[in-house]
């Protein structure tokens, strides 16, 4: 058989692509933008004609990313071949037929009372696929989670022969986001049992025994894991630039602020919020500094405008400096609006991407992004817009907000990078200051969790009361 490539692959994903051939399950364990899919999309033109599959399904974390696994099947696939949005459409042709499915889609909710039960989707089974692709296999790297647990279903059930998985963040959590994946995967590699997975590759102690104190066995976790995986080096790129802008709290936002650090509750417009959690408590103190609370009725109320008031400037100052492009990362609605006001005020024309966009809307925006040829803004919630998309045509990134999550900031700020790029990218975070926002920040640069950073540093939660 001899294979014709559409698109010249480099060295790595000849070697990628000849592992996936040869094992048949494979988990594609490289760099954010390294070129993935293209790899996914020829080893499954090799599988159409080497075993004469024809069924692809490819499972992807959010519908963000169906416009780009399109255009990347017409860039790379060099046979015929027919694609299809959530729904299968049964055709008895010669075509490779490629599904691009929601993961979260694997199953149906079924109304029990007044919650809902999820259950298999019947029409994916009937469908029946020869070959499971998953993008962003973290997404079920957790095998309690219901996508993972029916997904891990669906490949027992129809005994599918043909799995890659791609990540490029395959252990965020250390070694416990690698157990679903490779459930999915074979599980005859770590059993079934995330129990047994946890006691073997960890020392546990603390209330309950659920405090990690350390890890263990690891060499034996490497040996296991390296023949079911094609990994690299990360790709050197050229060191970013970091800037920070520090914002002072007005009167008003630190009185506000200063009540729910230390009752965590705080009164806002006769309405009284509560927080009683610890990260709870955080995660209202990050909206407060950020100018907002949302209440219990989840109406947003707003508090000030000094994080606004930087973000105006900022863009501003780079609107000056001809910097056509930029791409504006933020965590709650309101602050998305609030950066589009500052955007369109400074001259760009805004893209805003949030959890209320189709997914056909959200393909526009990205297109737009590209194609746009004066000053552009790209807006978007750092969960919905962190994985999947190509927003390199900028090398500017704001974080008007940070997240808590150390995996959808370190998928965020690759958005805008290229394979092997040597362009100077910058990065700047709107930090207040005395305020949990720099908490956040130390963690995710540590490269941790907001929840592992408290754990290991308990201290630092009350670090303002101390002065």
């Amino acid at each position: 058989m001899r294979y014709v490539y559409k698109t010249t692959p480099r060295n790595f994903q000849r070697r990628a692509l000849k592992k996936a051939i040869d094992q048949e399950r494979l988990g594609l364990w490289l760099p954010m933008r390294s070129g993935k899919s293209k790899i996914a999309i020829d080893w499954a033109a090799v599988l159409k004609l080497k075993h004469d599959v024809r069924r692809v399904l490819v499972l992807t974390h959010s519908p963000t990313t169906f416009g780009v696994w399109r255009n990347e099947f017409e860039k790379h696939c060099p046979l015929p071949y027919e694609l299809c949005i959530q729904h299968p459409t049964f055709t008895d042709g010669n075509k490779i037929e490629v599904l691009l499915l929601n993961i979260q889609r694997v199953y149906n909710r079924e109304r029990n009372g007044k919650s809902w039960t999820p259950v298999a989707n019947e029409e994916l089974y009937e469908w029946e696929p020869e070959v499971v692709i998953i993008d962003e296999s973290t997404c079920v790297g957790d095998p309690t989670a219901v996508q993972t647990a029916h997904t891990y279903r669906l490949v027992q059930r129809l005994n599918i022969r043909f799995i890659l998985e791609l990540t490029g963040t395959p252990v965020h959590r250390k070694i416990w986001g690698a157990f679903g994946q490779f459930k999915i995967l074979d599980h005859s590699v770590f059993g079934t049992s995330i129990v047994a997975y946890r006691q073997q590759y960890g020392v546990w102690g603390g209330y309950g025994g659920r405090v990690l104190l350390r890890l263990r066995n690891m060499k034996t976790w490497r040996r296991k894991v390296e023949p079911h995986v094609y990994q690299m080096h990360r790709i050197p790129y050229r060191a970013p630039i970091e800037q920070i802008i520090p914002v002072e709290l007005g009167n008003v936002t630190q009185r506000v602020y200063t009540q729910m650090e230390r009752e965590a509750m705080a009164a806002v417009n006769g309405q009284v919020v509560a927080a009683p959690i610890v990260l709870t408590k955080i995660l209202k103190c990050a909206q407060i500094s950020a100018g907002w609370l949302r209440d219990e009725d989840q109406h947003w109320h707003r508090i000030g405008t000094e994080v606004k008031d930087a973000f105006e400037t900022l863009v501003k100052d780079l609107s000056d400096s001809e910097v056509n492009r930029i791409v504006v990362y933020a965590r709650h609605l309101p602050e998305v609006k609030d950066a589009a006001l500052a955007c369109q005020a400074a001259g760009y024309k805004t893209l805003l991407l949030h959890g209320g966009v189709s997914a056909e809307g959200r393909e526009q925006r990205i297109a737009r992004f590209h194609d746009h040829g004066g000053k552009v803004a790209f807006i978007s919630q750092i969960a919905t817009g962190s994985m999947g998309i190509d927003l390199s045509p900028a090398d500017t990134v704001i974080f008007y907000t940070l997240t808590e999550s150390l995996l959808h900031y370190d998928q965020a700020s690759a958005r805008i990078r290229k394979h092997g790029d040597k362009r100077a990218l910058t990065y700047y975070y709107l930090i207040p200051q005395g305020t949990y926002a720099q908490l956040m920040f130390n963690a995710l640069k540590q490269k941790m969790d907001m929840v592992d950073y408290i754990a290991k540093h308990p201290a630092l939660v009350h670090f303002r009361e101390r002065g």
